[in-house]
């Protein structure tokens, strides 16, 4: 009799821990990667997006290590999933994090916000983390502080490094480094890095160098680029060594200057590659205007004055810019066309990047090359000329005197200059 009673008991209680570990095996696909208490066996996802009316989401779909729900039923299924797992699990708050993060992707903030709470309460340390963000971020609300703070005192890393840039967006530096070194000394190369940019903003040089290596050897590779920028005039050679590994750590910013130091060292072919690389993958037009010279001079590469043009078209600095007019205008290996010299000349004006020297190169040439004797077009000229003179091109003078300007306006406007020049 006592046997006949067992042996369902048994056969429920194991359906039931079997329905259990299903929960919590799907529920488990909508697990953060960065989360401590994930088990050994769950690799979770980054992003979770909602997408069921076939858009291209195309961020998310290459992203291997996104979640991506396409119909209601997965979506029902896995939030069924972690509620259950919530009410199993209680004592594990990872479960309330990954509703909050279902409800998220659904933007069903209400919700998402609610569970998301709940972790938090729970002592979840991520939970904790994201908590405080939403309520600094959103909500301008400093009792996000707080949250942070009680995810910092049990270890977690990214809390320490949001408190440190909370405070140092808020000025207090003090504060920010205090948090910064405590995540630092936990091994996070970001907060590692972040010292040591505010020690070299205090001219701290030596210190702040001791915290970026430490960032480096924790594998940032941010810091790998700042210690190449602060050795490449004195160590050229460690500087090609930061360089080099920022960039083989994917560093966007620092594959010009590893491919500059390339160059600089006789390694052309190899600049080359990096050149590329930091002109289709980041976009520098210092990189692009690099390529553009090396196709045009023909000595380290062979020659080939389409490739120039190429690169100088996408590099949109005003050297390059400056140097396509210079190309139009005298016809260097392609036709002759003042027009289109003219149009380069005026983008570098435009350009962002431009300095004094390269200013008034495009001001000269614009007013030399500029058709036309019309009052219209001589003022246009005269401009600048006036313009080239106040930065310095002293032979401007006398083709301004030929379009009618009188010596007392230049001697006016050479005044102007000297006494820009004095001012501090």
């Amino acid at each position: 009799m006592t046997r006949n009673l067992l042996l369902p008991l048994l056969l429920a209680t194991l359906a039931h821990n079997t329905l259990a570990a299903n929960d919590d095996s799907t529920c488990d696909r909508a697990a953060d990667p960065i989360h401590p208490g994930n088990p050994a066996d769950v690799a979770g996802v980054s992003h979770i997006t909602f997408q069921t009316d076939g858009t291209d989401d195309s961020n998310a779909t290459a992203s291997k290590n996104t979640l991506i729900i396409t119909e209601e039923a997965m979506w029902d299924s896995l939030r069924l999933a972690c509620e259950n797992s919530y009410e199993s699990h209680p004592e594990q708050p990872r479960y309330a994090y990954q509703l909050a993060r279902l409800y998220e992707a659904r933007n069903h903030h209400v919700s998402a916000e609610k569970y998301l709470r709940r972790a938090a309460e729970q002592g979840d340390p991520v939970a904790q983390t994201r908590y405080g963000m939403e309520k600094i971020n959103h909500w301008r609300n400093k009792d996000g502080l707080k949250w942070l703070g009680r995810a910092a005192a049990q270890g977690y890393i990214p809390a320490m490094e949001a408190l440190g840039d909370y405070y140092e967006n808020n000025t207090d530096i003090a504060r920010a480094a205090l948090w910064y070194q405590q995540g630092a000394e936990a091994k996070s190369g970001y907060a590692a890095r972040k010292l040591g940019q505010l020690r070299l903003t205090e001219n701290r040089r030596d210190e702040a160098r001791t915290w970026l290596e430490k960032a480096a050897a924790y594998g940032d590779a941010r810091a790998m680029l700042l210690l190449g920028d602060n050795y490449r005039d004195s160590v050229p050679a460690k500087a090609l060594t930061y360089y080099q590994a920022a960039a083989e750590a994917g560093e966007q910013d620092a594959y010009y200057p590893y491919a500059r130091a390339l160059h600089q060292n006789g390694k052309p072919a190899e600049a080359l590659t990096w050149y590329r690389k930091a002109a289709i993958d980041a976009l520098d037009g210092r990189a692009a205007e690099a390529l553009g010279e090396l196709y045009l001079s023909g000595k380290e590469v062979p020659q080939n004055t389409a490739e120039a043009l190429y690169w100088l078209q996408r590099a949109h600095t005003a050297h390059a810019e400056n140097r396509l007019g210079t190309l139009f205008e005298n016809g260097e290996g392609i036709n002759q066309d003042t027009a289109l010299a003219l149009e380069h000349y005026n983008n570098a004006l435009l350009a962002v990047d431009a300095g004094q020297e390269e200013t008034r190169h495009a001001h000269r040439k614009i007013a030399d090359l500029t058709p036309g004797n019309d009052r219209t077009a001589v003022q246009k000229r005269k401009q600048h000329y006036r313009a080239a003179i106040m930065l310095g091109d002293d032979n401007a003078i006398d083709p301004l005197t030929a379009l009618g300007e009188d010596s007392d306006a230049i001697n006016t406007l050479l005044q102007e200059r000297r006494d820009q020049q004095a001012q501090p």
